[in-house]
């Protein structure tokens, strides 16, 4: 089963004792801010088989929470296939930066 990171972050602040106290904005911003909470939403996907919907989500987590560059990106799907066991679909090229520069859009890309 997989959780996208929107869908873990709206769980979280559902779930947050402090709920009251922040917007959901602020909740965010100061979970985007903290690497363990990143890490927890890897473990919740760990050992997953995504579909390619869902790795198109990983990478725009990626690109727009961690500031990764497209150029990047089959790097660290290889890291997430070999660390975190989230088995991404077999798709041609889908771990290298070329298939990920052609298939994101140009303003994505620099």
């Amino acid at each position: 089963m997989t959780i996208t990171y929107n869908h873990f972050l709206k769980d979280a602040y559902n779930n947050c004792k402090y709920k009251s106290e922040y917007t959901f904005k602020e909740f965010v911003r100061s979970r985007n801010n903290d690497p363990e909470f990143f890490r927890e939403w890897l473990i919740a996907n760990r050992g997953s088989n995504p579909d390619m919907k869902f790795v198109n989500s990983i990478v725009k987590t990626f690109i727009n929470y961690r500031h990764a560059k497209p150029r990047a990106m089959g790097y660290i799907l290889a890291d997430l296939q070999r660390n975190w066991k989230i088995q991404m679909p077999l798709v041609e090229g889908i771990l290298t930066a070329e298939y990920w520069l052609n298939k994101l859009p140009k303003s994505k890309t620099h």
